[in-house]
C-alpha cells in the first residue's frame, strides 16, 4: 500500500494524528488499485489521460487527469460514475481532497459525489446543502464555498483549479455503520437534455484518509512553500506566517518520520544531497498550527 501524508489545507489542532492512505495523481499507476471506473456503464464517459480540449488543457499535475471524456465534450442525458476505496480505521475520522476544473450547464449538468460506509449498500450525499452532524465540506482556491451557501457546489464554471475538501468529525453517519473497513467515494457526473458543448468535470491529485484528534478544521491554503520541486541537493522552505519556534518534521513516502528540528527563521535551506530519490512531506508545526509542504527529489 502506497502512503503519503499529503494536505494542502490548514488545521488547528490540539493534538493531531494523520494516517494518510494515499494519492491519486494519475501519473502513479500503482494507485490506480484505489480507483474503479464503472465499465458495466457502456454510456460511462470517465477516462484517465492527457486532457485535450479548450478549457481542460492541462493537468494540476501533468500530465494525467480523470476527465469527463480527455477530447470530447459531454454528451445529452449522461450519466457516469468513478470510485475512490478508502480504507477506514475505526475510530478514526475521513477526509477527502481534490483538485478540480469544472465547465458546465449550471445547475442543469453538475458532478455530485457519495459516500457509503457498508460497501456500496447506501450512499450519502457529502456536497448536499444540509449535511448529517459532522460531516462537512469546503471548496477554497476560488470562491470560498460551504453547505448554505448553494445547492448545487460542483456545477457552472470554475476559473482556475479549485480545491474541494471533505471531513468528519466525530460520531456521524459514516462511522456508526456495521462495516468498519472501507468507505467508498463516488463521484458521479450528470447531463441533461440539453446539449451544449461544454467540457464537463476535470479532476486531478485527490487525496484520501484517516486523522483523529481534530477539534476545528479550517479551510485555509498553506503558506509553506517548497522549492525548487523537483529538487536536487538543496531545499529553501519558505512561511511568512512563522512566530517563535517551529518545528520542522520530515516524513518519507511510507509516512516514517526521518527528522526534525527547531528553527526561527521564516526561510530555510536545507542539504537533501543524503536522501534518495522520491516524494517527501515536510510538516511545520508553530503556534498550534500545522502546515504540510511535499518536495519531490530527483
Amino acid at each position: 500500500m502506497k502512503i503519503k501524508l499529503l494536505l494542502s489545507t490548514v488545521f488547528i489542532f490540539s493534538t493531531l494524528s494523520i494516517v494518510a492512505q494515499g494519492v491519486i495523481d494519475f501519473e502513479n499507476t500503482t494507485t490506480f488499485e484505489y480507483l474503479t471506473i464503472d465499465t458495466t456503464n457502456h454510456n460511462n464517459i470517465w477516462q484517465i489521460g492527457k486532457p485535450d480540449k479548450t478549457l481542460f488543457n492541462s493537468a494540476y499535475s501533468v500530465p494525467n487527469v480523470i476527465i469527463t471524456d480527455t477530447v470530447l465534450p459531454y454528451p445529452i442525458n449522461n450519466n457516469s460514475d468513478f470510485v475512490v476505496q478508502a480504507i477506514y480505521f475505526g475510530s478514526y475520522n475521513l477526509f477527502l481532497n481534490f483538485q478540480y476544473k469544472i465547465n458546465t450547464d449550471s445547475l442543469f449538468d453538475y458532478g455530485k459525489i457519495y459516500a457509503s460506509s457498508n460497501h456500496g449498500l447506501t450512499w450519502v450525499d457529502i456536497t448536499n446543502d444540509t449535511l448529517p452532524a459532522n460531516l462537512h465540506w469546503c471548496i477554497s482556491n476560488g470562491p470560498v464555498l460551504c453547505p448554505g451557501t448553494l445547492n448545487l457546489p460542483l456545477t457552472g464554471t470554475s476559473a482556475g483549479w479549485y480545491e474541494f475538501s471533505f471531513w468528519s468529525a466525530g460520531a456521524n453517519i459514516l462511522s456508526t455503520i456495521t462495516y468498519k473497513d472501507t468507505i467508498l467515494f463516488r463521484f458521479a457526473f450528470h447531463s441533461d437534455s440539453i446539449q451544449n458543448n461544454k467540457e464537463g468535470w476535470m479532476i486531478d491529485n485527490i487525496e484520501f484518509g484517516n486523522y483523529e484528534g481534530i477539534q476545528e478544521f479550517i479551510n485555509v491554503r498553506s503558506n509553506l512553500d517548497v522549492y525548487p520541486n523537483p529538487a536536487g541537493n538543496r531545499i529553501r522552505i519558505l512561511n511568512n506566517d512563522w512566530k517563535g519556534d517551529v518545528l520542522l518534521s520530515f516524513y518519507n513516502l511510507q509516512g516514517q518520520l526521518l527528522f526534525s528540528y527547531l528553527t526561527r527563521q521564516p526561510e530555510n535551506e536545507l542539504d537533501i544531497s543524503g536522501l534518495a530519490n522520491g516524494i517527501y512531506t515536510i510538516k511545520a508545526t508553530s503556534n498550534n498550527k500545522i502546515r504540510i509542504g511535499k518536495f519531490i527529489k530527483e
